[in-house]
């Protein structure tokens, strides 16, 4: 199965590697020529992830339509600001066959909108789903052990992801609450920012503990409040 990467950043080139390893057949794109350029010759982007090596059977291109071209999924792997612009340019390409997974995390500024809302607002499409979970690129290409979610209100979006990423060491599960992940995932962040003031003030994993088992709780009551359940945390 072909898998379209939209971003060359350090979660699309694990996961680039991921389905690659899977047996499917990548493709990465970048709308960047400098970029893509430095890519190709070195075959790792040194900004993000120096001494990676991306398999020569991926195919590096700033060609969007030709990335896109045949793909079975479309990875929406961008920075959160170029959610919108890249749904946009992605709209004249897209056929009713093809599953968008969104990896971007976050709410659009001035809008307040979540990232599967700003994509079905600029494409129309039904097969949306977002692939969250606490999981860092760099232990995605050193094949440690993973765990994911993908969520979409679709069966067959999720499964798609599923049959194409799960293996061994990368477990995923499956929701319907596509809301609450993406509340989870946007976040998280903040929480982890808090966690890091702990560290700094050197407080006790005790006090680290007591504070994450309230940032839990908090986070389910603004999950429910949302609009997502409660119990996808």
């Amino acid at each position: 199965m072909k898998i379209a990467i939209l971003g060359l950043g350090a979660y699309g080139i694990a996961l680039a590697k991921a389905f690659y390893e899977n047996d499917n057949k990548v493709s990465m794109w970048t709308k960047y020529k400098e970029e893509a350029d430095i890519v190709l010759l070195k075959r790792e982007n040194i900004n993000v992830l120096p001494s990676i090596k991306i398999p020569k059977e991926i195919e590096i291109t700033t060609q969007l339509e030709k990335c896109m071209e045949k793909a079975r999924i479309i990875v929406l792997a961008v920075p959160m600001s170029a959610v919108r612009e890249v749904s946009k340019e992605i709209s004249k390409y897209l056929t009713c066959e093809q599953v968008i997974c969104i990896v971007s995390k976050g709410i659009e500024q001035n809008s307040n909108m979540l990232m599967s809302d700003v994509v079905y607002e600029e494409t129309k499409s039904e097969k949306i789903c977002m692939l969250s979970g606490p999981s860092f690129a760099m232990d995605l290409v050193k094949e440690n052990e993973v765990g994911l979610v993908v969520a979409s209100e679709l069966t067959e979006a999720q499964m798609s992801i599923k049959v194409c990423l799960e293996n061994e060491r990368i477990i995923i599960n499956t929701t319907r609450d596509i809301r609450g992940v993406q509340i989870a995932a946007a976040t998280k962040n903040v929480f982890a920012i808090l966690c890091g003031m702990l560290d700094g003030m050197k407080k006790s994993e005790s006090t680290k503990a007591a504070v994450l088992s309230c940032l839990c709780n908090d986070l389910r009551i603004i999950i429910e409040v949302l609009g997502g359940k409660p119990q996808t945390i």
